[in-house]
């Protein structure tokens, strides 16, 4: 969104407050009992967010396609919190230069950090992965802080070969 207000196409708001919220960076909190079809947001929103310098802060939402920050460079914070990835999220090969936030977050298709590099924090705590053949991808991953994994359900396979973590790794 420009300074203008207008939506990315530059045609006035969009018909989502979602989406109007994130372009604007504002939080987005959807309310858990909601039917699923109120809490559904584009990927591509919360990258658009990002990408236009935004803190990325949301709540209990159903994020739909695939999230890709392959080779991305992203300066502020994401929190994603109580959320539900129904693709798979591809962070490989990014850069994140403040905290990465997916507490209590599921992810149905895995998810990619493969060669990431995250200058602050993972916070990954009561994270659920699932899918038939997929998996948690920390391939040469380098998290310079800490990586908070506790009560997480990790029912896929996890490839942590080569990753480094700068402080420490709490699982329990």
């Amino acid at each position: 969104m420009n300074s203008a207000g207008l939506s990315p196409q530059g045609n006035g708001p969009s018909q989502n407050p979602a989406q109007d919220a994130l372009l604007k960076g504002e939080p987005c909190r959807f309310n858990p009992e909601d039917p699923d079809e109120k809490r559904i947001i584009q990927a591509d929103w919360l990258r658009a967010a990002a990408f236009a310098g935004f803190d990325v802060d949301v709540e209990n939402a159903i994020v739909v396609g695939v999230l890709n920050f392959k080779y991305a460079t992203v300066a502020q914070e994401i929190r994603l919190a109580q959320c539900e990835f129904r693709a798979r999220p591809d962070f490989s090969y990014s850069l994140f230069k403040r905290n990465v936030i997916f507490t209590n977050t599921s992810f149905h298709q895995g998810l990619d950090f493969d060669s990431a590099i995250l200058e602050y924090d993972l916070f990954a705590s009561g994270i659920k992965t699932s899918g038939d053949f997929e998996t948690v991808n920390l391939r040469d991953a380098r998290i310079d802080g800490s990586w908070f994994c506790a009560e997480a359900h990790l029912d896929t396979a996890i490839d942590c070969q080569n990753l480094q973590v700068g402080n420490d790794v709490f699982f329990r």
